[in-house]
């Protein structure tokens, strides 16, 4: 029984070892044949110098493909009438993969290129000049021998640079595929795999970086009014699935882009975490759950020290925001919100649209409209009915040391705004304020003031920096007083420190 059972499983290995060594075997006698002839056809198409260390034929390495193996490929970069060239890409192994039954009939078709443990250098330079121009169609040759239907890559590192913008981009590719139809004036491609964004700069800043995704893209290249598109394409990061188009054009000044991608309830905090960080730094200090649906938009001309923007559009579903300080919490958000980017990665505009929320004191409706720059300027609405508390914790004012009572507010705003995250005592001073307030049952004591106002219920009437009181009682050191008059500056008071208060009213006490 045991003779018989190693007799069943020598058998197989007699066949393997001997359907190798005919693989050897045939690999040898068709090597120097299948050498000359692919090797032909590619360098007629190839207008970049290009070395090899070295080139042997395998069989078994690829199987069931036959295969043309070059080791360390160098591939320079190719700027017409230049004599001097940097790497464009150069690669561990290539193979050049053909059918095995090719051999026998005498006609070799590479039919597909895979790569292992490859890095690239595509570029434009200061002129625009593409270096990656290299592959050219063989006008002499009735017969190419290559009618590709897939390249493939392991380990690819990929670096762009258009040195004109300052635009850099690098990706690393674990494994990519891109597949379909290589020949003609319109490539037909569909491309496959994971792809991280390890950076993409912009006048040497970061705008993202560290972005691992899937993507599933079909492309067309070579079309006369967009050289490249994106005509479908699926790009999915952390969970969140995104439905993109791109095209590449060229116009009168460089390269034209127009990038669009679009989701559908997408989680806030997995959205928030893949946006650049100009949008989401001024919000990292607020906790946030819920959906929202996204469209995000990169367009505009690459040249003559032209970017292109990037647009988000937001429209939040039962979002849920927390300040982390406080933990004073608005629930039940909804809005529309639109951000701009431009092309040094600065926050350029943003738009907040109807937006509703509630806390459990009460509930407020918004709209803002900001735009940065030398000429910025901000404007918008607020209508609540909630703690006074509440507002301002969210808000982080932290020029009062205590706020209680209630607010009912319908104000309008507007002043100028420089850029986000430098909002200060000039644009401060400048905000101007209309429309009316109530405080009821309130408590304020300001931070660096001994006395405290308690039991304050005031109506007021917003007029730039100026507050007017059409009535006001409180009890200060406990004495009731009432005022009816002027509060100058109180807005800058609030909202600054070290800022004075001047107060032309009349008053009564108790």
């Amino acid at each position: 029984m045991l003779h018989r059972l190693r007799n069943y499983m020598l058998y197989p290995l007699i066949a393997l070892a001997t359907g190798i060594m005919l693989l050897m075997a045939v690999g040898v006698a068709y090597e120097d044949e299948v050498k000359a002839r692919l090797i032909t056809a590619v360098n007629a198409h190839l207008n970049a110098p290009v070395s090899v260390q070295d080139i042997d034929l395998t069989l078994i390495r690829r199987f069931p493909n036959a295969s043309l193996h070059l080791h360390n490929v160098l591939v320079q970069e190719a700027y017409p009438g230049s004599t001097l060239a940097d790497t464009l890409l150069h690669a561990q192994d290539l193979y050049l993969e053909f059918a095995l039954f090719d051999l026998f009939g005498g006609s070799y078709t590479i039919d597909h290129i895979h790569a292992d443990r490859v890095v690239a250098y595509p570029r434009h330079n200061a002129d625009g000049l593409a270096n990656y121009t290299i592959w050219g169609s063989d006008s002499t040759a009735e017969t190419t021998a290559i009618d590709l239907r897939m390249i493939s890559f392991e380990d690819l590192f990929l670096r762009y640079r258009h040195e004109g913008n300052v635009l850099d981009l690098k990706f690393h590719a674990q494994s990519l595929a891109l597949s379909g139809s290589f020949s003609g004036s319109l490539n037909t491609l569909h491309a496959a795999g994971d792809v991280e964004l390890l950076d993409w700069s912009q006048h040497g800043s970061s705008l993202l970086a560290q972005r691992r995704t899937e993507v599933d893209l079909h492309m067309d290249l070579g079309a006369g009014d967009a050289p490249f598109r994106i005509t479908n394409g699926e790009v999915k990061a952390d969970g969140m699935s995104l439905t993109t188009t791109l095209s590449v054009s060229p116009d009168d000044r460089g390269t034209h882009i127009d990038l669009r991608a679009a989701g559908d309830r997408i989680e806030l905090e997995t959205l928030f975490a893949q946006l650049p960080r100009s949008l989401t730094d001024p919000l990292k200090r607020y906790g946030m759950a819920g959906e929202s649906d996204v469209v995000i938009h990169y367009s505009g001309t690459i040249g003559e020290g032209l970017r292109p923007t990037l647009q988000v559009d937001l429209a939040l579903r039962a979002a849920r925001f927390s300040e982390q300080g406080s933990g004073t919490t608005f629930k039940g958000v909804h809005g529309w919100l639109e951000a701009t980017i431009n092309g040094q990665g600065d926050l350029e505009k943003l738009v907040i649209r109807e937006l509703k929320a509630s806390t459990g004191s009460g509930s407020l409706k918004a709209d803002l409209e900001l735009r940065a720059g030398s000429k910025g300027s901000i404007k918008g609405g607020l209508k609540a009915d909630l703690a006074f508390g509440d507002l301002l914790r969210f808000a982080q004012i932290d020029t009062l040391e205590q706020a209680e009572g209630r607010l009912r507010a319908d104000l309008k705003f507007d002043g100028p705004f420089s850029e986000p995250g430098r909002y200060g005592v000039r644009e401060m001073r400048q905000l101007r304020l209309s429309g009316t307030a109530t405080l009821d049952k309130a408590a304020i004591k300001m931070k660096g003031i001994r006395h405290r106002v308690t039991d304050l219920h005031a109506e007021l009437v917003l007029n730039g920096a100026d507050v007017r009181l059409v009535g006001m009682h409180a009890d200060v050191q406990g004495s009731r007083i009432a005022l009816e008059g002027s509060l100058r500056n109180l807005v800058p008071y609030v909202l600054v420190e070290q800022e004075r208060l001047e107060i032309e009213a009349a008053a009564s006490s108790d």
